[in-house]
């Protein structure tokens, strides 16, 4: 095999491995291999952005970074003590614990995902790929369709050196059936994946002022988040609160074009009770299949209905391009090709 055609083959099947590990972490909803931070509660240690490797077989221990679920969400910050087989954990950044003021109870290991694999002390990072992750995860339905056009080529393609008289008949009807669930699937992945949210943190301390992000207890302030559509393609955004202390004052719905961008305002109402807090909203997003209002209806009802719409009428779509497509009982010849390092 040439070296051109290995590593086109080696990209394949990273290609396939991040998809599939996303597409399961997705149905799971958790991280499997890999994940990425989206607030600066673990700088400098990870910053926000950094993509860092998981070993699901380790619960970690004290002193050790782990990924853990924490109030509905999935957290990365360090183990800060062991108490009564329960960690007690805090982002690096951070000026308490997470426990401090009982909100959170002690985190049980079955409640740990994974240790954030590291090398001299130090997590292996690969600094802002989380942005690239958003990216290809918004972008999702052209990496599945890329890759069956490789796997396409890849199967199909005719050795110059050496030809196979050798082939495979394939009914058009069933190859055609994989095609619309593999495409159908690509739509879920693409709008699913491009689900997540943004927040923000800050302390509620009496020494407000005198740090970026410190507010004094009972104070109001406001703050601004850029989200941008990072598609290659127009979508659908709806943006919910998060419960918390903080008022989205932006629209809640929107059209975005690919790279447009839309500033949500939030109004905090800062607690008195002191200790840090977070505040954000949680996206979700869909292929403009439907007009926004339309959309909007369903998403009154629940976040899934519209993609459960869109579903129903591409696969109505599908089933109507077969029937009159004239397949029939048609056979399509591949050949077959051998592979040679």
């Amino acid at each position: 095999m040439k070296i051109s055609e290995f590593l086109g083959n080696l990209i394949v099947v990273i290609s396939f491995i991040f998809l599939l590990s996303s597409i399961i972490g997705i149905t799971f909803n958790r991280p499997v291999l890999f994940s990425y931070a989206i607030s600066e509660s673990m700088e400098p240690t990870i910053s926000s952005g950094d993509l860092f490797f998981i070993n699901p077989f380790s619960k970690g221990g004290e002193g050790k970074i782990v990924v853990f679920e924490m109030g509905g969400m999935y957290v990365v910050h360090r183990v800060f003590a062991e108490e009564n087989e329960a960690y007690i954990t805090k982002g690096d950044n951070n000026l308490a614990t997470d426990q401090l003021d009982g909100k959170y109870p002690p985190v049980k290991k079955d409640k740990v995902i994974g240790e954030v694999i590291t090398a001299f002390g130090n997590p292996i990072l690969i600094p802002k790929a989380g942005n690239l992750i958003d990216r290809l995860h918004s972008n999702s339905i052209f990496i599945a369709i890329t890759l069956i056009t490789l796997g396409f080529f890849s199967f199909t393609g005719e050795s110059k050196k050496r030809k196979s008289k050798q082939k495979v008949r394939i009914s058009a009807g069933i190859f055609y059936g994989l095609f619309s669930a593999i495409l159908i699937t690509s739509l879920v992945a693409s709008t699913m994946l491009s689900w997540g949210e943004i927040t923000f943190s800050y302390a509620s301390t009496a020494a407000g002022g005198q740090r970026e992000g410190w507010y004094l207890p009972g104070s109001e302030f406001e703050k601004s988040l850029v989200f941008q559509n990072r598609a290659y393609y127009p979508m659908i955004f709806f943006f919910e609160e998060k419960a918390g202390n903080g008022n989205l004052l932006s629209e809640s719905q929107t059209y975005l074009n690919s790279g447009e961008e839309i500033k949500l305002d939030f109004s905090v109402s800062v607690p008195r009770e002191t200790r840090i807090y977070s505040e954000g909203v949680e996206i979700y997003a869909y292929i403009p299949l439907l007009p926004l209002s339309v959309t909007g209806w369903l998403f009154d009802f629940s976040p899934y209905l519209p993609l459960l719409i869109q579903i129903t009428l591409l696969s109505a779509f599908l089933l109507l391009a077969y029937r009159f497509s004239g397949f029939g009982e048609e056979y399509i010849v591949f050949r077959k090709r051998r592979f040679r390092l």
